[in-house]
């Protein structure tokens, strides 16, 4: 068993096989309880969590993550009586943990939830440290909250059960935190370790909560979890949440913050390992300014809230212009960059406000980076 703390609460995780098989609940965990899941993991180990007052599944996949089957959970919470008192048991992946763990966060104005992660990516990382949210089409995980829940149970016998696919997207995310946690952790991963091993998964689990402990929200350290993610939730957004598994997207995230942080040895390293496991290592059938455009829309968002349409046009010139420079080198960028800066030139005269700097630091950075030419993602 580990625990979790944080400025908000403080819960234990229980991570071991046959934690469902055995019947197991944790006995500071009182009140009536009440399911969400999808069609898969309640069919495989929703009797398990009885007695339970109240069931609601949702279809399994990203698609299920919005605010349309938010309602629906609500919805369903009410006609089957659930009260301030009562526990919300999020049974399933990533998606159904994320939205439960929403749902728990905002019916009522809160109430308690109880992580069941049954997929690798959730029991190494997502199940975890108390984000919960739902997608728009805009982004990722933009409407959500911070809810730590009341315990997490992981039982690694459910991993038998899933689809090789789903296994290496979790490899992504156990990847990702020895990356982050280095020594031992990583060491085991880079010399072919079995991430669904109990041992790892306590591992990558004990590291992100020890960041969590001293970052709750994202203020600081935290933000190191989010290693590969900033590409990868472009990606995912990009798709319409339909193409890649979230896992796969960070995998693809990961080659993209390892070349554009200089660390090419270990790009080389990381693309054997996720290559290894079927893990995607370079984009196909994306649209690579969708990608870009995505990734810029979270700084239009909270930089840049007040902007009219022709400066956020103006906006995603200069991004396009970067990513272009950052990815195909500057002999591919002569047009684009002219385009921007002129763009630039004439948002910021028509307003006569040179104090939003924002522009001007984007504009710097894209033609430094077509300049010089620093970096070929070739197959990114």
């Amino acid at each position: 068993m580990l625990w979790g703390t944080s400025a908000s609460g403080e819960y234990p995780a229980y991570i071991g096989p046959g934690v469902l098989a055995a019947g197991f609940w944790p006995a500071s965990v009182e009140g009536r309880r009440f399911l969400v899941t999808d069609g898969n993991a309640g069919r495989l180990y929703g009797d398990a969590l009885e007695p339970l007052d109240g069931r609601v599944a949702i279809m399994p996949g990203e698609q299920s993550k919005t605010i349309a089957h938010a309602e629906i959970v609500w919805t369903e919470l009410a006609r089957a009586g659930m009260t301030r008192q009562d526990i919300v048991v999020a049974l399933g992946g990533g998606v159904v943990g994320d939205l439960a763990g929403f749902c728990a966060a905002t019916y009522q104005r809160g109430v308690a939830y109880v992580q069941v992660p049954t997929t690798l990516v959730a029991q190494v990382d997502s199940a975890y440290g108390g984000k919960t949210g739902v997608d728009i089409a805009e982004a990722k995980n933009y409407v959500g909250a911070y809810h730590q829940p009341k315990a997490v149970i992981a039982d690694t016998d459910t991993l038998l059960t899933l689809p090789p696919g789903e296994l290496a997207a979790g490899y992504a995310e156990a990847l990702k935190t020895a990356l982050i946690a280095g020594g031992e952790l990583w060491e085991q991963l880079r010399a072919g370790a079995d991430p669904t091993a109990p041992e790892v998964i306590a591992a990558c689990v004990r590291t992100k909560l020890g960041i969590v402990a001293k970052d709750e929200r994202d203020g600081n350290v935290r933000q190191v979890l989010n290693l590969g993610h900033t590409v990868g939730h472009a990606i995912e957004a990009a798709t319409g949440y339909a193409s890649y598994r979230h896992g796969e997207a960070v995998a693809l995230g990961l080659l993209a913050a390892l070349r554009l942080s200089g660390q090419d040895e270990l790009r080389t390293e990381v693309t054997e390992l996720l290559s290894a496991r079927a893990l995607p290592t370079s984009m196909e059938g994306v649209d690579p300014d969708a990608v870009v455009m995505a990734t810029a829309a979270p700084v239009l968002i909270n930089h840049y809230p007040t902007a009219s349409p022709a400066e956020r046009q103006t906006l995603e010139f200069v991004f396009a212009a970067l990513y272009r420079a950052v990815v195909e080198g500057m002999w591919q960028t002569l047009e684009t960059i002219p385009a921007a800066v002129w763009l630039l030139g004439t948002a910021i005269a028509a307003r006569a406000e040179p104090r939003r700097s924002i522009f001007w630091i984007l504009l710097l950075l894209g033609l430094a980076n077509a300049g010089i030419g620093l970096f070929r993602l070739s197959g990114l």
